[in-house]
């Protein structure tokens, strides 16, 4: 597991967050069929919680990135279709800068929106794309591209509330209520 699933490396030395939770990086160069993969879909068979990072990489523009197909495999692969509750940072970067040197501690007092979203119902979605037989390739991308749809709606609801802009919080109500 060393070889493909690496501790996320904070630069503080007082920081013992990743050894006391259970983060880790795994190589986007491996692709969906990385050792780590395995492991997350195996925590998620025994009903674990799973947090994941679905863009691979740090995204520093902040334009859209698509997601990953391992989204795709944590869905279809576990015996019960997990449960998906989608989150969206706003302004996260404000707190600690990616920037060259590195910072070595957070920015405090900073503005930032986090914002999480109804959960993604996906058990009958998966169920009808497993009968389609597709494959995993088609499998994936599929269940990828329902979850990355919903996140997109839920980044525009965060970027929105985030700079107030108006309406934002009625149209945040009727997302969650559907009302």
């Amino acid at each position: 597991m060393e070889e493909t699933v690496s501790p996320i490396a904070f630069q503080w030395p007082f920081w013992d967050f990743e050894r006391k939770t259970l983060f880790y990086r795994m190589r986007t160069s491996f692709a969906v069929s990385v050792k780590a993969m395995d492991f997350t879909v195996s925590r998620l068979a025994a009903n674990d919680w799973v947090h994941i990072f679905p863009e691979g990489k740090v995204n520093l523009d902040k334009e859209w990135i698509r997601f990953k197909w391992g989204v795709g495999r944590l869905i279809a692969e576990p015996p019960i279709c997990p449960l998906v509750l989608p989150m969206w940072l706003v302004n996260f970067d404000s707190i600690l800068p990616n920037l060259d040197p590195p910072v070595n501690r957070p920015r405090l007092f900073k503005d930032v929106t986090i914002v999480v979203g109804r959960p993604i119902e996906l058990s009958s979605f998966r169920d009808e794309v497993l009968q389609q037989k597709l494959g995993a390739r088609g499998t994936r991308k599929l269940l990828t591209d329902k979850v990355e749809a919903e996140m997109k709606i839920l980044k525009g609801l965060a970027v929105d509330l985030h700079e107030d802009k108006g309406g934002a919080c009625e149209r945040f109500r009727n997302y969650l209520y559907g009302d």
